[in-house]
Parts: structure tokens; sequence; C-alpha cells
């Protein structure tokens, strides 16, 4: 889990996909966090990658840095545990601009099921499984 949060904190911005019936949705994310030994991520329930969510967990995630990227795949967990929500904000105190850790349409969530496959141009890959 480990490898897989510095790669996305590396990459800076990452991609999440979630499923809307039967169509792919793809968005860029910005936000990761390790705490409690999960890798938590967060969003606003306004949107539509929270309905979608809501609707079918699985989730996909892809990142690139120069000729290597890591794809991460599992399950979203919404955590609704204050303590988490305010770690966002140590984390990354710029959230500040947009929420609040006791807002309501402030959502957080960690990936249960997760796998990690780093892979690059020259065709090396490896996978690590986290929960």
């Amino acid at each position: 889990m480990k490898r897989a949060y510095e790669f996305l904190k590396k990459a800076g911005a990452f991609y999440v996909a979630t499923m809307e019936g039967e169509t792919p949705k793809v968005r860029p994310f910005g936000f990761v966090m390790i705490f409690r030994e999960r890798l938590y991520f967060c969003t606003n329930n306004q949107k539509d990658v929270y309905r979608q969510l809501q609707k079918n967990p699985r989730i996909e995630i892809c990142a690139c840095t120069g000729e290597e990227w890591v794809r991460i795949k599992g399950k979203a967990v919404f955590d609704r545990d204050m303590d988490v929500k305010k770690q966002v904000f140590v984390e990354d105190p710029g959230m500040n601009a947009l929420y609040k850790p006791e807002d309501e349409i402030f959502e957080v969530f960690y990936l249960s099921e997760a796998s990690a496959v780093f892979a690059d141009m020259r065709g090396k890959s490896e996978t690590e499984v986290f929960v």
C-alpha cells in the first residue's frame, strides 16, 4: 500500500474510474493519504462519482510518471469517522478552501480488497495486494 501511495503522490494527479450503468467514467483526483493502515481518498457527495460508488463500489485508479504507471483496483468503503475526516486537513491544509471536516457533503473512503499493478514501458510488471 505504501508503494501505491508514494506513486500517487509523485504523480500528483491520478485518474479514478467508476461505472455509470455499463459506461465507464473517469475523472482526475489529487488527494490520497494513508491513515490507520488504509489508503484513503475524498470526494463530495453531490458529485456523480459518489453516486456511482454507492451503486457499484468497484473502482480502478491509474497514474503515470514518465515511463512507469500504476493501476490500483479495489472496493470503495465510505468512512464517516470524524477523526479520519480531520486527518485529511492535516495531510492537505489546502482542502480548507473546499471543505470542512464537518461539512455534510464531505466524504472520505478507503480501498478494501485492493491490489496495485506497477508496470513500465519495457513490459516489467509487479502486483502488490493490500487490504
